[in-house]
């Protein structure tokens, strides 16, 4: 069993793979999921987003994310809070993408997960830290696709769901990201 799981890797790999690299930078939209008890509702936030991957079978990728959030002008549950807050997660992130990703197409959807590394932090505008920065552990699922439109160039979009374990602030993250994506050949 252990022969046959092998040459099909190294069989399906050699001759139907795209082993090209790709990287992408874009941005978006993205929606936090506070807690219950967080004071404050941020609502709807922007990120960045750039990923650099690259397939190892013509089903199956790899690619490490680092996802820039940031919430403003939030709407406030509680009477003592400033007026201008900000709030802000950092996640660094390491996927794996299961699609197609074969060389006879140039679109590729996909549905990924992954694991990473969070960092929270909340300030007001005068830059005072309103709850203490926090780094956490958290788990993604989502889907996602990209078309290269010339050579190399093309374009992707993806939505995303963080479950982030954080002590104080927010159990999750939806972020939808869109850009360019860059694969040389």
């Amino acid at each position: 069993m252990l022969v046959a799981f092998v040459m099909f890797f190294v069989t399906e790999s050699n001759s139907q793979i795209n082993k090209r690299i790709f990287f992408t930078a874009g941005g978006g939209l993205s929606a936090p999921l506070e807690k219950e008890d967080f004071p404050v509702d941020y609502g709807i936030g922007y990120n960045f987003d750039i990923r650099l991957g690259q397939a190892f079978h013509k089903n199956f990728s790899w690619c490490l994310e680092a996802t820039y959030n940031f919430f403003r002008n939030p709407t406030m549950r509680g009477d003592q809070l400033p007026e201008k807050l900000t709030f802000s997660i950092t996640s660094l992130t390491g996927n794996l993408l299961a699609g197609s990703f074969g060389k006879s197409n140039d679109f590729h959807p996909y549905s990924f997960i992954g694991a990473g590394i969070h960092f929270i932090s909340s300030t007001d505008s005068s830059g005072v830290k309103l709850s203490e920065n926090e780094t956490t552990f958290g788990l993604s699922i989502g889907a996602g696709a990209s078309l290269l439109t010339y050579s190399s160039i093309g374009f992707f979009a993806q939505i995303r769901y963080d479950f982030i374990f954080s002590k104080n602030t927010i159990k999750g993250n939806i972020p939808f990201v869109v850009g360019f994506m860059y694969s040389p050949k």
